[in-house]
C-alpha cells in the first residue's frame, strides 16, 4: 500500500498526450496488399503527399497483370527490408501517373504499351527529347520482376514472360541533356580548390587544362580496363583449374524464385570460391585482385563487404564469418549470414556477377564484357573522338596499334580517320 502512495496520479489528458506523442513520432504504417487489389494507398513521404491509386480492373487482361506487377513493386518498396532507401521515392514518383494513364486507355498493342505512356508524357510536358518517364517506371517494375518473388509465384510463365518483355521497352534517349566538357566540369567544381576537401589550387589548374584532363581520362580508362582483363584472365584460369562449372553458379529447383535461398546460394557459392582459393598453393596476386571484385559485385551492401573482405585472408578467418559457431546449425554454413550478407542470385551486378562467372566457365575462349568496361570503353572512345551512335559500329580491325620495347605506344583508330587525328598516342 505505501509503495501505491509513491505513484504520481496523472488524469485522462496525460495518457492521451503520450499516445499522440507515440503516434505522431512513427512512421506512417505500410499494408501488404493482396495482387488482386483495387487500390492501394502510398503513405507520404518528405515531398509527396499521401495518395491512393485505384486500378480498373474492368479493363484488358493485360491491364490487370500490369497491375498486379505494380502492386507487387509496391509491397516491395515499402515493406521489404532489403530493399535500397530510394525504392520508396521512385514508385512514389512514378506508378501513379502511369496508373491513372493506364485506367483511361485502351490498349491497342499490349507489347508497346510503355512506348505509348512514354509518347504521353512527352506530350503532356512538352518534353520532346527530354529525360524520359519510362527510366523511374521500369525500376519500379523491375523490382516487381527481379527483386520480389511474390509476382513470380502468383502469375502464368506466360504472364510473366509477357511482363518481361514489356520491361524491355527500350528508352528513348534524352537530346536536351546538357552537354558540357570535361574541363568546364572540373571548372564548375570550386571546392576542389581547396587543400583540405579537394586537390589544392595547384594541382586544380593543371586539370584546368582540356588537354591533360582529356589525356588524364584515356589514361585512367585504359588503365581500369587493362586491369580488369587481367583480373578475368585469373578468375577463369582459377575457375578451370578449380573444376567450378556454369552450374554452380546457376540456381536450380523449386526456390529458384524465393529472394531467401537465391541470398543463401550466393552465399555458399562465394564460399566455395574463397575455400578452393584458399587450397591454391600459389596464390596470384591478380586472382585475389578478381575476387575482391566478385565479392564487392555479390555482397549486399558496403558495410557486409567489408565484414566479409578478411575472409580472403586465411580459411581460419573464412570458418570464422561463415560457419555457425553454436546452435543447432553449429559447424554448418551460416543460412542467416549468408541471406543477409550477399545480394540476390542472377542479379545484374556492373562488375563481375554471377552472369560474369558462368560465362567465365562456360568454356568460350571469349571473356564477357561488365558494364563497367563498356562504360570506361566509351569514356575512351570520347577522347579519340567517337561519336557515342557510332561505338557499337566499331571492330577490331578498325584499330592498328605500334608496339615499342613490347608495349603498345600509339594506337590508331582507322573507321574515324579523319576525325580523330588519325594516330592518337596512350
Amino acid at each position: 500500500m505505501d509503495d501505491m502512495k509513491k505513484v504520481p496520479s496523472h488524469n485522462s489528458s496525460y495518457y492521451e498526450s503520450i499516445v499522440r506523442r507515440d503516434f505522431n513520432s512513427n512512421e506512417p504504417t505500410s499494408f501488404r496488399y493482396p495482387l488482386s487489389a483495387t487500390s492501394i494507398v502510398v503513405p507520404a513521404l518528405k515531398n509527396s503527399p499521401e495518395r491512393v491509386i485505384s486500378f480498373n480492373i474492368k479493363g484488358e487482361a493485360y491491364k490487370r497483370l500490369i497491375f498486379k506487377a505494380i502492386i507487387a513493386s509496391y509491397n516491395y518498396s515499402f515493406l521489404d527490408e532489403f530493399a535500397p532507401l530510394s525504392a520508396k521515392y521512385r514508385f512514389t514518383g512514378s506508378a501513379h501517373l502511369f496508373v491513372e494513364w493506364l485506367n483511361n486507355t485502351k490498349i491497342k498493342n499490349p507489347y508497346t504499351v510503355l512506348k505509348e505512356y512514354e509518347s504521353y508524357r512527352f506530350d503532356t510536358l512538352n518534353n520532346h527529347g527530354g529525360e524520359s518517364a519510362l527510366r523511374k517506371l521500369r525500376t519500379v517494375l523491375f523490382y516487381a520482376l527481379e527483386r520480389s518473388s511474390e509476382l513470380s509465384s502468383s502469375v502464368e510463365p506466360e504472364q510473366l514472360q509477357y511482363l518481361f518483355e514489356i520491361y524491355k521497352t527500350k528508352v528513348s534517349p534524352n537530346f536536351n541533356k546538357k552537354q558540357i566538357s570535361l574541363a568546364g566540369y572540373f571548372g564548375e567544381l570550386d571546392w576542389l580548390r581547396n587543400d583540405d576537401i579537394g586537390i589544392g589550387n595547384q594541382l586544380y589548374q593543371v586539370l584546368a587544362s582540356p588537354k591533360i584532363t582529356i589525356r588524364s581520362l584515356r589514361a585512367t580508362a585504359s588503365s581500369i580496363i587493362i586491369e580488369l582483363y587481367e583480373c578475368k584472365l585469373a578468375l577463369k584460369r582459377f575457375l578451370e583449374l578449380s573444376d567450378f562449372s556454369l552450374y554452380d553458379f546457376k540456381m536450380l529447383g523449386p526456390n529458384k524464385n524465393v529472394k531467401y535461398y537465391k541470398k543463401s546460394f550466393t552465399g555458399r557459392a562465394i564460399f566455395c570460391l574463397l575455400y578452393k582459393y584458399h587450397c591454391l598453393k600459389e596464390k596470384e596476386p591478380k586472382l585475389r585482385n578478381a575476387l575482391i571484385l566478385v565479392l564487392l559485385a555479390n555482397t549486399s551492401n558496403k558495410k557486409s563487404f567489408v565484414k566479409i573482405l578478411p575472409a580472403l585472408d586465411s580459411e581460419i578467418e573464412l570458418s570464422r564469418l561463415f560457419i555457425s559457431a553454436k546452435g543447432p546449425t553449429k559447424g554448418y554454413l551460416s543460412n542467416s549470414f549468408l541471406s543477409e550478407s550477399f545480394s540476390v542470385a542472377g542479379a545484374s551486378s556492373p562488375l563481375f556477377g554471377f552472369n560474369e562467372l558462368k560465362l567465365l566457365c562456360s568454356g568460350t575462349h571469349n571473356l564477357p564484357i561488365s558494364e563497367i568496361e563498356n562504360l570506361l570503353f566509351s569514356w575512351l572512345m570520347a577522347s579519340f573522338a567517337v561519336q557515342p551512335s557510332d561505338i557499337g559500329k566499331l571492330r577490331k580491325s578498325s584499330f592498328r596499334y605500334l608496339k615499342i620495347g613490347g608495349r603498345v605506344t600509339h594506337l590508331e583508330c582507322e573507321y574515324f580517320k579523319g576525325r580523330a587525328n588519325s594516330i592518337v598516342s596512350v
